[in-house]
């Protein structure tokens, strides 16, 4: 299957901030699905700062550094489980870590 091209100028030029808008929508809408209240979802320049903290990015499953293109937020125990929305539940990991966890707590991972 083909990868599929953004023509979004802000995923290159501004990975951090691209990202943080695309998991803030998501999380909106997933707050909505399992009924949370959407004022605990971040900002997305609270969820952009956090990103930029992550510099240089580093798998929090892995340990390994990520590229930008492949940068994933996991909710290390997942809003289906019971998580929270809060930046302290996040980690950033590589899409194939995200997939593959799916929704397992990060304990049930390890």
């Amino acid at each position: 299957m083909a990868k599929r091209k953004s023509n979004n100028p802000l995923k290159k030029t501004n990975w951090a901030n691209w990202k943080a808008t695309q998991a803030r929508s998501g999380w909106r809408s997933r707050a909505k699905k399992f009924g949370l209240n959407l004022d605990d979802v971040p900002t997305r320049a609270e969820i952009q700062e956090w990103l930029e903290s992550q510099i240089p990015v580093k798998c929090y499953i892995s340990g390994s550094f990520i590229s930008n293109e492949v940068v994933e937020l996991d909710h290390k125990t997942p809003l289906s489980r019971g998580g929270s929305l809060k930046l302290n539940n996040c980690g950033v990991t590589s899409r194939f870590y995200n997939n593959v966890k799916g929704q397992m707590t990060e304990k049930e991972f390890r």
